[in-house]
């Protein structure tokens, strides 16, 4: 799991369970585009898709435009509110980040 940022990763998760993809394989790329479209009217390109799936903590971060379309598209307002429900999730159940 990436250390530095483990809502990215939860993210990454709900984004291949919701469009049912791995998020590893270009296909996945376009197959998370048109997924990530349908949901939100919002394009993502491939290059920030890809970005998105191979940050592994970095100080590369992925955009913060982009994480809100991701958030949007896994059912939340944008990436703060995404954010905030990972932490409160965290504080529910004591779980450590």
């Amino acid at each position: 799991m990436d250390k530095t940022n483990p809502q990215i990763h939860i993210l990454r998760h709900l984004i291949c369970e919701a469009s049912g993809v791995k998020g590893s394989l270009h296909d996945d790329y376009v197959k998370i585009k048109v997924f990530v479209k349908k949901r939100t009217q919002e394009t993502v390109d491939i290059p920030d898709i890809k970005h998105f799936f191979q940050y592994g903590g970095s100080s590369n971060k992925p955009q913060l435009s982009t994480l809100d379309i991701f958030s949007k598209a896994a059912g939340f307002q944008s990436y703060d509110d995404f954010c905030k429900h990972f932490l409160d999730q965290l504080q529910t159940h004591h779980i450590n980040p």
